[in-house]
């Protein structure tokens, strides 16, 4: 399904709520060239003031575009700052004219005006060739003062010339209680009838199962793990869970107690704290310097906690979840939040140290306990879908800064030393003995044919042309034009096809090679057919220099039709020029220039297919054992320092390996069934679909069979995150889905994602619980089947044995998706 729903704005006129206070923004029109605009851009983008063209506007700021290849929306943007202050309650009007490359989209954003750059209300709109005005309405839920407030249009997913001029910002005045303009009003195809619960109902009735709760939450002791289940002194404990995100975990004493009362009712018997660590938690858990906790925040969730307890509500405690670290090098295409950084990097970890040890060892005045002794805190959860060799085998840390690639490289060469004794012991295990090198497997690899049995390929809107050149000795050589690019690198291919290659057999690529530009191209050896798998690969930097570039090549699989390939040419416009090309079996491994014992450097995702494989098994090793590291360590320094009586899981299964995970006290999952999907811009609330289709009857067995697979037998076992998202019509068969199989399978606990403490009275989000109607109205049943025992499992459970030599193979093979 698609729509414009969660936003709470329109692309519509209010001319019925009075005439518009004055314009909010100086220079709206660029008469006064970028007078109080601020624009950030890459150094291939260029912005010019330029006449308007259009009536009413004399000038008009041009963007000609060039963004990097994955870049965020906001990479490339023109701000304006808000010149008055801005107030809650009141509605104010955007208003822009845009004109730029046919359906691309544009990100219109209010926003503050300094970190953490929170977003007030966002439009996301569809360029056209032609100038097209753009309007809508929202609101801020905070004051902010003069210059607090800022206009912010973030093009980075454009390529090419937009135009923008006509921006204002106006003040309609107050917003009448429960406005919704018509534009914005849900659609309602289906026939749908209003069914709305109670924010706040926690009436006595047949449906109000609190009783099936142990009241106060802790009364039998701390939770303990005993023979791979849970218990709370000598009754085995399931739980019954769900989360409560951000701002959410920090209501008004009035609505805590109100919250509290309506989770027992419907039984849930314990929360999971998550995000309040976010920047965009509003409040946080942090004070202003991001550092220290906020007293405020800190009073609010400690009356809270105890509101839960008294209901027989137990506590999830999550520590890293979303919190930026201040202060540290971030770079184009990181991973969210540090994630994968934070695991081996030692100064984020002493931060995640000192969070933990203000939040764990501080005294809750209302129950008296320290939050590390609570026997009502019934878990504690390390660093939420974290990993190392998650973020490594996406690719993620490929481009660091050289201050974590330092220490990696350091620890790296330690774990090394520790393996090796010398340089002699380290390359008799890596690059063995040299193979004599055999015939020639490429057809016209000199050129002296043209471009006869090569395919320079092209996809998309890109373009490229082939003409024959020379090299600087006079020799055949191609030149390889790019004229025009689009927003896919791979739209322009150079290669050749046909090959007869062997898994793990040595393969010796060689050619030369120049640009008239500095630029990076892909290497790699492929399937020529579907499904187009990767079997080797590298990368070469060019320069306007010739460069011979020689690869040893070890395919991960057989086959009669690969191809050698340059790819990514489609990331700039501009020419390179090649000769000399040779692959042929034979040829022995390297080491990469500029590297020996104890000067190795960190392997990249992008690289690995091209070292050698048992310097790649290294390497997985050593991801593997640095992980587990990290895990075992903050459990210890949990436990023995800062005295948690809790059980510890680490991070949910897939973003960490199995086999690291079931070091800690239990085993943790999330799966979420048909999660929206955003074909443009992350997150964008105009541009998103979610398949209208139930899990209930699927032949796989949809979830189910991921979440069974993921389990360790002899480890409590949880699945802290799901949900089948709105607007999904099917979505009520969720927890009744998941409480019956969970129920069947033994499973120590499941969670809802996610409660918040909404009073809308609608379904105001994808994951939207609380106020989604038949899912709460399900959740009574999904509690008797879960907590009450209404299913029961038939038998033991039984699974595969997976060595640790096995969960390292398969980590190289699949990443840490794999169950191992």
């Amino acid at each position: 399904m698609r729509g414009t729903w969660p936003m709470a704005l329109c692309l519509c006129g209010v001319a019925a709520l009075g005439a518009a206070e004055p314009v909010l923004l100086t220079n709206g029109d660029f008469a006064a060239g970028l007078a109080g605009w601020y624009v950030t851009q890459n150094e291939q983008s260029k912005a010019t003031v330029v006449p308007a063209g259009i009536a009413g506007a004399k000038q008009a700021l041009r963007l000609e575009l060039a963004p990097k290849a994955g870049a965020n929306p906001w990479d490339i943007s023109a701000n304006h700052r808000v010149e008055a202050p801005l107030q809650p309650g009141r509605l104010y009007r955007v208003t822009a004219w845009l004109r730029g490359p046919a359906e691309k989209r544009v990100n219109i954003v209010v926003q503050l005006s300094r970190d953490p750059w929170t977003n007030y209300f966002v439009q996301s709109v569809v360029l056209t060739p032609a100038w097209r005005q753009f309007t809508f309405e929202g609101s801020v839920p905070v004051a902010l003062a003069a210059g607090e407030g800022s206009v912010n249009f973030q093009v980075a997913a454009v390529t090419g010339t937009l135009e923008l001029t006509g921006v204002k910002l106006e003040d309609l005045g107050e917003a009448p209680a429960g406005y919704l303009p018509a534009e914005q009003r849900p659609a309602n195809p289906l026939g749908l009838i209003p069914f709305v619960l109670p924010w706040d109902d926690a009436s006595p009735g047949v449906t109000h199962v609190g009783s099936w709760l142990d009241k106060p939450a802790g009364q039998r002791g701390h939770v303990t793990v005993r023979d791979g289940r849970l218990y709370t002194g000598d009754r085995r404990f399931k739980v019954f869970g769900t989360n409560i995100t951000s701002g959410d975990s920090f209501p008004e004493h009035a609505k805590a107690e109100k919250v509290a009362a309506r989770l027992e009712k419907f039984g849930i018997n314990c929360v999971r704290f998550h995000h309040m660590d976010s920047q965009w938690a509003n409040p946080s858990i942090f004070a202003a310097n991001r550092r220290d906790l906020a007293p405020a925040s800190l009073e609010k969730l400690d009356y809270f906690i105890d509101q839960l307890r008294r209901r027989g509500i137990y506590t999830n405690l999550n520590l890293h979840v979303s919190h930026v670290y201040p202060d540290f090098p971030k770079w184009e295409g990181m991973p969210d939040f540090f994630k994968g950084v934070d695991v081996f990097y030692p100064p984020m970890v002493e931060l995640q140290r000192n969070f933990a040890r203000q939040l764990l060892t501080h005294v809750n005045p209302y129950t008296g306990h320290r939050y590390a002794d609570d026997p009502a805190v019934a878990f504690v959860e390390i660093n939420n879908e974290n990993g190392l060799i998650s973020q490594w085998n996406w690719g993620s840390l490929d481009a660091m800064p050289e201050v974590y690639t330092t220490e990696l490289k350091r620890q790296w060469n330690d774990w090394l030393r520790g393996r090796y004794a010398d340089e002699a012991a380290l390359q008799k295990a890596w690059l063995g003995v040299n193979q004599p090198l055999g015939d020639e497997l490429l057809s016209n690899r000199d050129f002296a044919g043209g471009v006869a049995n090569w395919t320079l390929e092209t996809q998309g809107t890109a373009k490229a042309v082939a003409t024959p050149a020379k090299t600087p000795e006079g020799g055949p050589a191609l030149w390889l034009e790019v004229q025009a690019i689009d927003d896919q690198l791979w739209h322009v291919q150079f290669h050749q096809a046909g090959l007869t290659v062997e898994a793990n057999r040595i393969y010796t690529l060689s050619f030369r090679a120049r640009a008239d530009e500095r630029r990076g191209i892909s290497v790699d050896c492929r399937l020529a057919h579907a499904p187009w798998t990767t079997l080797w690969a590298s990368r070469a930097e060019l320069t306007p220099q010739w460069q011979t570039f020689r690869y040893t090549v070890v395919p991960s699989a057989s086959d009669d039709n690969a191809r050698v390939s340059l790819g990514e040419l489609g990331a700039a416009v501009g020419g390179l020029e090649v000769a000399d090309f040779s692959f042929r079996p034979g040829g022995g491994q390297e080491l990469r220039p500029g590297e020996a014992y104890g000067r190795m450097d960190p392997v990249r995702k992008m690289d690995v297919s091209g070292v050698p494989p048992a310097m790649r098994a290294d390497w997985m090793r050593f991801l593997h054992e640095t992980e587990e590291r990290y895990w075992v360590e903050m459990t210890r320094f949990l436990k023995e320092e800062l005295g948690v009586k809790a059980p510890i899981f680490g991070s949910a299964v897939g973003f960490s390996p199995i086999a690291v995970q079931a070091k800690l006290d239990m085993v943790d999952a999330h799966a979420y069934w048909k999660h929206p999907h955003f074909p443009g811009i992350p997150w964008d609330g105009n541009n998103w679909t979610v398949d209208n289709v139930p899990m209930a009857g699927v032949d796989n067995g949809g979830n189910i069979t991921s979440l069974a697979n993921s389990r360790v037998i002899g480890q409590p076992y949880s699945v802290t995150e799901y949900n089948h998202p709105a607007p999904n019509t099917h979505n009520s068969e969720a927890f009744l889905l998941l409480a019956a199989y969970g129920a069947m399978q033994d499973w120590d606990g499941i969670y809802s994602f996610a409660y918040g403490t909404s009073e809308a009275g609608r379904i105001n989000g994808y994951f939207s619980v609380d106020s989604h109607p038949t899912q709460m109205a399900t959740m009574a049943a999904a509690a008797a089947l879960f907590l009450r025992g209404d299913v029961r499992s038939p038998a033991a459970p039984i699974g595969p044995t997976i060595t640790p030599e096995t969960a390292l193979r398969q980590l190289d093979k699949s990443g840490p998706w794999y169950g191992a």
